[in-house]
């Protein structure tokens, strides 16, 4: 690689013999652009609908259609910018799923390409996690009595699901997280006195890591805090007849 340099000068004799000189300023330019790139949201996936940002900022001006950006197979677009930086956009679709390599090569206003691509990753989470396999036990119990609720997952969640149930009168009352690892959960509540409406409906709210949540029902528990009551009696003595 040649350093850039500045500088010309040249010299003419008419027929007399007299001597002129002259000069004109000449900048050589064989360097090309260094490149960094920089992708908006960070330390996360993008969820579901996001509006993500790839950036390419340059050291110099840069031919505008001589900056390219590939991503592994998706496809982001024409960039918007001019000079030495430029962008790109996308919104996160249901079938955007993984991580994708990035790849940005561009020439300055003379030509000079980058000396190397400029790499980096772009991380997409378009998929929703559900809740299956619902189990209830029991699905009714008395008011101060004990029930379960085991629940699969379809990915790793972000934080602990929140799981609460409500008769749509009394405020919900949420349901404590057994221990355990993996896709599958259990939950614990404890029945409250239900009063005039006994059936509490169970909801189970997730997120996975890039922020995609869902709320499920997850069946429904019969709270019974009224106790028999005898409505009558009979005697049958022996020997009667």
């Amino acid at each position: 690689r040649l350093p850039d340099a500045t500088g010309a000068h040249g010299a003419t004799v008419d027929a007399a013999g007299n001597t002129g000189v002259g000069s004109r300023t000449v900048e050589l330019d064989f360097t090309g652009p260094d490149l960094s790139l920089a992708v908006q949201p960070t330390g996360r996936p993008a969820r579901l609908g996001e509006l993500v940002t790839v950036g390419v900022a340059s050291s110099e001006a840069l031919d505008g259609g001589g900056i390219q950006l590939s991503a592994g197979g998706l496809s982001l677009g024409a960039p918007s910018g001019s000079g030495s930086n430029f962008s790109w956009t996308y919104t996160v679709k249901a079938t955007d799923n993984g991580v994708f390599d990035l790849s940005a090569t561009a020439t300055d206003v003379v030509g000079n390409p980058a000396a190397a691509p400029e790499t980096g990753t772009l991380a997409l989470d378009g998929v929703v996690p559900t809740v299956s396999n619902a189990k209830l036990n029991p699905g009714r119990v008395a008011k101060g009595g004990a029930f379960t609720l085991t629940f699969t997952v379809s990915e790793a969640p972000g934080g602990d699901p929140a799981v609460s149930f409500s008769n749509g009168v009394d405020a919900p009352v949420p349901m404590r997280k057994a221990p355990g690892t993996g896709l599958s959960f259990t939950y614990a509540g404890v029945a409250p006195n239900a009063g005039a409406a006994p059936f509490y409906a169970l909801t189970v709210s997730v997120a996975d890591a890039a922020g995609n949540g869902t709320v499920a029902g997850a069946g429904t528990v019969e709270i019974d805090n009224v106790a028999p009551q005898l409505v009558g009696l009979e005697v049958a003595l022996a020997g009667a007849k």
